[in-house]
């Protein structure tokens, strides 16, 4: 991308949404595992009903997948999505709970041993510590409405990352609370997006994600202090073993984003 889109992406707060990640390889290997799954089911049935049939659509998933990662020339972010996608289907074969810190620290270490120079990849850490506040998220919250579980969780993870994103990128927008909205219906916006290019009727679209992008906000820059990043990276980590610790991330998280929205 052209420095002038990811700039406006910034403004707008959904770098998360453009980057290729886990989102991304979620939609993919759908697609591809239900684009598989009737003529495989004939072949099943008919010479191998022994075998079992979700497993064997997901190997042949992952590697699909595994090509397209080569294809995007092994972006971090997505490689780092599909290394857990792995992890989770072994560890799901073998009956072990997906969604832990150990399994977001084995995936860590599996893209480091093989590739270190991820190591200095900005794209590849704000990947884990996207999933690593997922997973406190899932920790600590648990609500029964889902349509209010929806709003609260992408409310939350854009507050709680705040704090981490402007350390690096200090612009700051008004029109990032936008970023909300546009995350939840992002969930739609993309596979729509692959089936209007399949189709070619995209073009017709054109017109609304030019406004988008061509409308002029007011943007000022804060940074993130030094000495508040690092406190907060460390209440971020006790709160996996401490509720107390869970409790005073989330009252750092209420004053930034004051000190961030409300300083003018």
């Amino acid at each position: 991308m052209s420095k002038e889109l990811r700039d406006i992406c910034t403004n707008y707060g959904i770098n998360h949404l453009i980057a290729l990640s886990g989102f991304h390889l979620v939609v993919l290997s759908f697609i591809i595992y239900w684009i598989f799954y009737y003529p495989y089911s004939f072949f099943h049935q008919k010479y191998f009903p022994y075998r079992n049939k979700k497993y064997d659509l997901l190997i042949i998933t992952i590697f699909l997948l595994f090509f397209y990662l080569l294809l995007t020339g092994i972006v971090p972010s997505l490689l780092r999505a599909f290394v857990m996608f792995c992890l989770g289907i072994f560890l799901l074969r073998s009956n072990i709970k997906i969604f832990s810190f150990e399994t977001l620290f084995f995936t860590f270490l599996i893209v480091i041993a093989l590739f270190p120079k991820y190591l200095f990849s900005l794209g590849f850490w704000f990947s884990i510590m996207a999933v690593f506040y997922i997973f406190l998220y899932i920790k600590y919250f648990t609500f029964k409405n889902k349509i209010f579980h929806l709003i609260f969780f992408n409310s939350w993870m854009f507050l709680i990352f705040n704090p981490i994103v402007h350390f690096y990128f200090p612009a700051t927008s008004y029109v990032q609370f936008l970023s909300i909205i546009i995350t939840i219906f992002f969930t739609i916006f993309y596979p729509f997006e692959i089936v209007a290019h399949i189709f070619d009727f995209a073009i017709y679209f054109d017109e609304y994600i030019r406004y988008f992008l061509e409308y002029k906000m007011y943007v000022y820059e804060v940074k993130t202090p030094f000495y508040f990043f690092i406190i907060f990276i460390i209440f971020s980590f006790l709160s996996i073993f401490y509720k107390k610790g869970f409790y005073i991330l989330n009252v750092l998280m209420i004053l930034f984003n004051l000190f961030l929205y409300l300083r003018f």
